[in-house]
């Protein structure tokens, strides 16, 4: 039985994700002031999209199914990082009941 290996079409989506993501936080950022700024998030994204790229130009034929796990597992990492790094609203104190 012959297995479903996507193509290089595959990286080429989540080139346009990551390149999509990275313009929606810049504007949620610039626009609203939510989330951490573009500055910070410049080295990890841009990290992962120069490896993103080099894979892309050294592929030859279908993704394998490492390839295709390593990926998943980059994009899982990506988002836990992505959460870690959002600013959280500091809470204001209870107001506390009279005494």
């Amino acid at each position: 039985m012959t297995a479903w290996l996507p193509g290089p079409w595959v990286l080429d989506l989540v080139i346009a994700g990551l390149l999509i993501e990275w313009a929606g936080l810049w504007w949620l950022h610039r626009a609203r002031g939510l989330g951490p700024s573009p500055a910070d998030l410049a080295p990890g994204l841009g990290a992962g999209m120069a490896l993103m790229l080099l894979c892309r130009l050294n592929l030859d034929g279908p993704l394998g199914p490492a390839t295709l796990a390593l990926l998943a597992i980059s994009g899982v990492l990506h988002v836990l990082d992505l959460a870690r790094r959002w600013p959280r609203p500091i809470a204001p104190f209870p107001a506390q009941a009279p005494r």
